[in-house]
């Protein structure tokens, strides 16, 4: 296995690339392409990495604001849209192709961080890295820690979503807009319950009650942010945020958010349902991540 090397710095080549988005007031339709976590307070392993198979999320959104552009990076991983909160966040989460172009391009063992040393790149769930079954691609990757999810953000141009602004996020105010980019996608500026209402739907996102296991991402286009093209806020997978307790090693607590298609409780599918996880967990079959910028 891959295992990341502390200390060190990211270096990003000179052909990155920045897609222009525009911000419009109400609802500006952008398409896009390409390609949570377990009850609050549990921490344990889930099983299998397989799920149904289908195509790669293919649903359509857009994002509202007001006047002005926004630069998102683009380039690596899911496509990204602008939000009025001044910040871009992925579309969905990263997926299996996503991530192993990362693997194969040997970056990871150049992006880590000191509390990351000897955290380990490749997923641990899968019976081979890269899987071999193509039906697996347009999942979410999952089985990884905190510092693979870092990596393969700062590689990508972006970082692990966190608070605007701030070298990291707060690991106390799960549900404060000036702290979480993550809640504020979700939520957005009416402060939704969940990504698509108040009230909680059994069918629009990927929970437990949906009995429909791992799916690829973007499947549902009814699991949308508030106003924008933004995907899989709850259920599916549980997604890392850059928001833990100390940053010192892979034993600190760092959050996880949105809940998972095992998540049997509606309260931790909400836009402010966390958990805490070990930043060196990397064997959690349920969770994931996405990227944010900047």
């Amino acid at each position: 296995m891959k295992r990341l090397i502390a200390p060190a710095v990211a270096i990003f080549g000179a052909g990155a690339t920045l897609v222009t988005c525009q911000l419009l007031s109400g609802i500006d339709e952008l398409a896009f392409t390409g390609t949570s976590s377990p009850d609050a307070g549990t921490g344990g392993d889930a099983g299998g990495d397989s799920g149904p198979s289908g195509g790669a999320g293919g649903a359509v959104g857009g994002a509202g604001g007001q006047g002005g552009t926004l630069s998102c990076p683009g380039g690596q991983g899911p496509t990204m849209v602008a939000l009025p909160d001044g910040f871009c966040i992925d579309s969905t989460e990263v997926t299996v192709a996503d991530y192993v172009v990362f693997t194969e391009s040997g970056a990871g063992s150049t992006l880590a961080t000191p509390e990351c040393q000897g955290a380990v790149v490749e997923p641990t769930t899968y019976l081979k890295w890269p899987p071999a079954d193509p039906a697996l691609w347009g999942q979410p990757v999952v089985g990884i820690g905190w510092c693979a999810a870092a990596a393969y953000c700062a590689w990508a141009n972006k970082s692990l979503c966190g608070t605007l602004g701030k070298i990291h996020g707060s690991f106390g105010a799960p549900d404060d807009y000036a702290e979480s980019q993550w809640y504020a996608a979700c939520a957005g500026d009416a402060g939704l319950e969940y990504p698509y209402g108040n009230g909680y739907d059994a069918g629009a996102c990927n929970g437990a009650d949906l009995d429909a296991g791992l799916l690829d991402a973007g499947a549902l286009a009814t699991c949308r942010g508030p106003t924008t093209a933004v995907f899989d806020l709850s259920g599916n997978v549980g997604e890392w945020e850059d928001a833990c307790n100390a940053y010192v090693g892979l034993g600190d607590d760092c959050l996880v958010r949105g809940g998972s298609f095992t998540t049997t409780d509606a309260h931790h599918l909400m836009c402010a349902g966390h958990r805490a996880a070990k930043r060196g967990k990397d064997d959690d079959a349920t969770v994931g991540f996405r990227c944010c910028s900047p």
